[in-house]
């Protein structure tokens, strides 16, 4: 009997609330995208909207010049980065998210990209909320990159101990 009731009650989940949720869901991007009066390309990662072909053929354009520099998309990303945070010090958010966008488009995972976005939101719309998003996603990204870097850095000590060429900078007691 409790199966029974299990089996029907996962039924209605399947059959009408799974479904209703994700209409919701849906509509509630659909109107927040809708209410940003911004254009795609100065909304965080791009609103999350389609790119039309026009602006996915400029990024393969963007993506191919940062190459033909001889950078990687990282080092790339950082760069573009970086330029976002001189235009927001400038109090160019408009462009500011457009480099933030470039930098998150070369590399999803650039901390710097997600922080800057954050800050065009913060001082652009004063949305906390969608800030905070942001600035979450940032802090994951940049913590979990100095772990990384952390844990090089001290395979490289270890290593070094082990071979006996490890040499203190630090007086001996």
């Amino acid at each position: 009997m409790i199966r029974q009731f299990a089996k029907r009650t996962w039924r209605v989940w399947q059959t009408v609330v799974l479904p209703v949720l994700g209409l919701v869901a849906m509509a509630g991007h659909c109107l927040q995208a809708a209410a940003d009066p911004y254009p795609i390309n100065e909304r965080p990662m791009y609103g999350g909207l389609k790119k039309t072909p026009e602006m996915q053929r400029a990024d393969q354009k963007f993506i191919s010049a940062i190459k033909a520099k001889g950078l990687s998309r990282e080092e790339g990303a950082e760069l573009t980065a970086d330029r976002g945070w001189q235009l927001m010090r400038k109090g160019d958010h408009k462009t500011a998210m457009k480099r933030f966008n470039q930098a998150w488009l070369l590399d999803p995972r650039n901390g710097s990209a997600y922080w800057g976005m954050a800050a065009v939101v913060t001082d652009r719309e004063g949305n906390m909320e969608r800030a905070d998003d942001l600035f979450k996603r940032a802090l994951v990204i940049v913590n979990l990159t100095y772990v990384i870097k952390f844990a090089n850095f001290s395979s490289i000590v270890i290593g070094r101990f082990r071979d006996g060429s490890f040499v203190s900078s630090r007086p001996h007691l």
